[in-house]
């Protein structure tokens, strides 16, 4: 990601720090990537993410409705969970002064809330080459 020739906008989602950190919450383990993105949009053209939504029965509503994937109707899995995880990321950005430009001091300061944590594996460069 540091090399010049690479864009690192290509890998999001969204187009504001707000819109990937719904992009994460709204995604993972148990969560199909076609069926965050869905979630996601939903949330998005609500208008919920540009506001800084932070009540959880608003998030509920709208992602414990079934989902077009496709020709396919879906139904979000962990509704309510995520539902909670947004309101309190929203209501956590609407009150922090984050520090962007500290990616150590923002992963830390992001860890706190609920939905966001390390990954399972981290992997270095070495153990890459090795796969």
């Amino acid at each position: 990601m540091r090399d010049p020739n690479v864009n690192p906008t290509r890998h999001r989602i969204g187009q504001t720090f707000a819109e990937e950190l719904a992009a994460c919450l709204l995604g993972g383990h148990g969560v199909t990537g076609e069926l965050g993105n869905a979630a996601f949009e939903r949330v998005k053209q609500e208008g919920l993410i540009r506001e800084l939504c932070d009540d959880a029965a608003v998030f509920e509503k709208l992602l414990c409705a079934p989902l077009q994937i496709g020709s396919r109707w879906m139904r979000y899995r962990f509704w309510k969970q995520k539902a909670r995880y947004l309101a309190a990321a929203f209501r956590y950005l609407q009150l922090a002064d984050l520090p962007l430009d500290d990616a150590v001091g923002l992963r830390n300061r992001l860890m706190t809330l609920p939905g966001i944590g390390p990954k399972n594996r981290i992997l270095d460069s070495e153990k890459l080459d090795e796969l």
